[in-house]
């Protein structure tokens, strides 16, 4: 995490750095700091005190070297305004640095030289301190310029040796040069490597403050500082838009004034961690925004001095907002159905298994609905799967409304529902309701223009009577509803536990009905058709039967449901129609033969084409052919029922 230190007045601090930088980089290109223009009265001063001690008046020679001493160090600011426009290079300023620093000092050298040799009554005792004064005052004014120090001291002294002193003197200043030219280079040296790191510190500094900038303008993200009290020292300027308050209005407000005052985990969890002082990461918060719902991600870390005391915060944010809708978007698909928008199985599931696990027994009653269209694979077939999604949508409606408060309702998958409802219930009151929900789904539908009407069946289960595990109900509620179509469809039925048998039962039915239409096991009886005036046969009708192995002959309205559940109403229905055909063809020609066709089998488009193979395989007029429909056909006015009877 990038953070920024900011206090009181930080927009005039980087301005005072903007300032310092320019005088910083115009002391580079100073030869000698403009003070040392102080080293000519210091001289000047020197020479009356000496004079004045000693009751003497340097020569002609001494006045002239002193003069020209003070000449070279007091215009040194001129010099200096002068080097700045030039920029010489290294060694012409290093030649400029030593006739205004060495040289001074020593002519100046020379000069008190020449001042007690040239008089016989001096002594070195009563002059030596001027040398002395002179180059402690240059060294101190020099400052930290290792360089400048060591050739002012040198220079001075080495203006002494040459008047008064000998061949030693001389080696000896000799060789102290040549320590201080060594000490001077690493000195150089070493200022010109901390320097390429000071400006090296300073470009990344500059780059960081930049990126930060940019950051905080683009919008990615913000920053914000608090005291020890957690308010707030300083917050980007894009948290004032957001929350449309001036940042200024912001600082020394409370950090939780961003975010809202609820009572939400987050929020509690940044007031321990502001009471702890504990860094904290990726806390979401609701941000105070007015009118909108805004989320955003803080984290931060405490600040401590060098003393350890406790400073405050200093942490960043971003906005969490897309990404919370995202969550909350693939959360919702993974337990709402996309299409009704009711719960899915999934969270029935889930729903039923909380109810269940309560930990007072008494709150564990519950009854659980399992729905089934009546018809629904019709309208489907027929009318397109646009419409049978548009007509699943409203029935979710219907079946909310009838619910009500009374309990959840969900859709498990194709046209199958279920309804959970928690508590104690009366099996009269959970009649009535279920009642009411047939009763609303069996209402007209008005579709894509059409008039369409469909059935419901349900099968109903109640804990604990029928069970306390959320797969023992949900397999009762379905054994119910299987008893509901059995019984006819449009009914509700409740679970008891002879149904366990009825189920087998009916399990083992279509086990053996597949096998019946796989090897020829169904056949067709013909029951006469009589003309009542004449009492003559005009034709008959054709009637399926099964002659089941173990139950004997079975009526077709025990089979037939069946085969139309499991999908094999279309292929029973078609050898049915080949079949007479060919019983036809063996008749006398005024016969007639008639044919029921299941709602199912004449919703589907194929059905003419199988028409008409059946009566050309048995090289049979089509008008001695009939075919016999429910009243079930009429109930959906919609196009296909037209078009099939205009094929």
């Amino acid at each position: 995490m990038v953070a920024k230190q900011v206090r009181k007045g930080q927009t005039a601090a980087p301005k005072a750095r903007a300032h310092a930088r320019p005088r910083e980089a115009a002391r580079a290109q100073e030869l000698v700091a403009d003070n040392w223009r102080l080293m000519a009265p210091i001289m000047a001063v020197i020479t009356v005190v000496t004079a004045a001690s000693t009751q003497t008046i340097p020569g002609i020679a001494a006045l002239s070297l002193i003069a020209a001493a003070i000449w070279l160090t007091w215009p040194i600011a001129r010099v200096n305004r002068r080097e700045k426009l030039r920029r010489h290079d290294e060694t012409r300023r290093q030649i400029l640095q030593g006739l205004h620093i060495s040289g001074p000092m020593l002519l100046f050298g020379l000069a008190i030289g020449c001042w007690t040799e040239g008089i016989p009554s001096m002594n070195w005792r009563e002059t030596i301190g001027g040398p002395v004064i002179a180059s402690s005052l240059a060294a101190v004014i020099l400052n930290r310029r290792i360089a400048s120090i060591i050739g002012a001291i040198i220079a001075t002294w080495l203006g002494v040796a040459l008047v008064a002193g000998n061949i030693d003197t001389l080696l000896i200043l000799a060789g102290g040069a040549a320590i201080g030219v060594h000490a001077a280079v690493q000195q150089a040296r070493d200022d010109r490597a901390e320097f390429a790191a000071e400006r090296e510190r300073r470009r990344n500094q500059k780059r960081a403050e930049q990126l930060l900038n940019e950051f905080e303008e683009s919008g990615q993200g913000w920053f914000f500082e608090t005291d020890r009290r957690a308010a707030l020292l300083y917050v980007s300027p894009t948290v004032g838009k957001v929350l449309e308050r001036q940042p200024r209005e912001l600082v020394g407000k409370p950090l939780s004034v961003l975010f809202q005052p609820d009572a939400e985990e987050g929020e509690r969890t940044l007031a321990f961690h502001l009471t702890a002082r504990s860094a904290f990461n990726d806390l979401a918060l609701r941000a105070a925004v007015p009118g909108e719902e805004r989320w955003w991600s803080i984290s931060a870390r405490p600040l401590y001095d060098e003393f350890g005391n406790f400073l405050g915060f200093r942490g960043s944010g971003h906005d969490l907002t897309e990404k919370r809708r995202s969550q909350e978007h693939a959360s919702r698909l993974a337990h709402y159905d996309s299409l009704t928008g009711l719960a899915n199985r999934l969270q029935m599931a889930q729903t039923l298994e909380r109810l269940l696990a309560t930990p007072n027994a008494g709150q564990r009653a519950c009854a659980i609905f399992l729905l089934d269209l009546d018809r629904f694979k019709q309208v489907n077939d027929t009318m397109g799967h646009p419409v049978g999604d548009a007509l699943l949508t409203q029935v979710a409606e219907r079946l909310k409304h009838t619910v009500g408060e009374l309990g959840r309702v969900g859709r498990l998958g194709g046209d199958e529902f279920e309804v959970v409802l928690p508590g104690q219930h009366k099996r009269e009151d959970l009649a009535a309701l279920a009642e009411r929900v047939i009763r609303n789904l069996s209402l007209p539908y008005q579709l894509d223009g059409h008039r369409v009407v469909i059935g419901a069946s349900i099968g109903i289960a109640l804990s604990p009577d029928d069970g306390v595990t959320s797969e023992a109900l949900i397999r009762n509620a379905d054994l119910a509803l299987y008893a509901a179509k059995d019984g006819g469809r449009g009914r509700h039925h409740f679970y008891a536990a002879d149904l366990h048998s009825d189920a087998e039962e009916r399990r083992q039915l279509e086990a053996d009905l597949r096998e019946a239409v796989a090897t020829g096991g169904l056949e067709l009886a013909y029951q006469p058709v009589v003309q009542t005036t004449t009492e003559r046969i005009t034709g008959f009708e054709a009637l399926l039967r099964w002659n089941h192995p173990v139950h004997g002959p079975m009526s077709p309205t025990k089979f037939i449901p069946i085969a139309e559940d499991v999908g094999l109403i279309a292929q029973i229905g078609e050898w049915a129609l080949r079949t007479a055909c060919m019983e036809l063809a063996k008749w006398p020609e005024s016969v007639r033969v008639a044919v029921n066709v299941s709602p199912l089998q004449f919703a589907n488009p194929g059905l003419p084409a199988v028409v008409t193979q059946a009566l050309a395989n048995a090289q049979v007029s089509p008008d001695r052919l009939e075919l016999e429909i429910t009243e079930s056909v009429f109930l959906n006015e919609d196009e296909g029922v037209e078009k099939m009877f205009s094929a």
